[in-house]
């Protein structure tokens, strides 16, 4: 639901699982997450159902798979964060893709391009410098 620029959720019987009065919504169903931001630089984290998880600071946040939530920084680095708000991978890329399969493309602040796991260990260095796309 929208109202006066502010976006929330409710349900078809009326009831309100996000509050109207966010900027942005964002919902991961394979995550079972709805990343809800509040002002500039806060994101509130909720259940599916509603229930309020954690709140955290981030410029954005760019979407969730595999259990990790990507988030932008205020230097405008990438990392991710779990689905507790625990920070899995510090935000020092540049880009980074969803994960898929437990790795995911990222472009390094040297704009060298990786492919990490999911603990932020570099499995390879790969050849050029943009990321065009994402894998699966």
């Amino acid at each position: 639901m929208e109202q006066d620029k502010k976006k929330g959720i409710i349900t078809t019987t009326g009831k309100i699982v996000i509050p109207v009065e966010m900027l942005n919504i964002k919902i991961a169903y394979n995550d079972n997450i709805i990343m809800a931001q509040k002002d500039k630089n806060t994101w509130v984290f909720y259940t599916l159902a509603g229930t309020p998880l954690f709140t955290k600071s981030y410029r954005n946040i760019q979407g969730a798979s595999e259990g990790l939530i990507s988030v932008v920084n205020d230097k405008k680095l990438v990392g991710f964060i779990d689905t507790t708000g625990k920070e899995i991978i510090a935000p020092t890329y540049k880009q980074a893709f969803d994960f898929a399969q437990g790795f995911t493309l990222v472009k390094e602040q040297d704009n060298k391009l990786a492919l990490i796991s999911k603990i932020g260990a570099k499995i390879a260095q790969l050849p050029g410098k943009e990321l065009s796309s994402g894998f699966s």
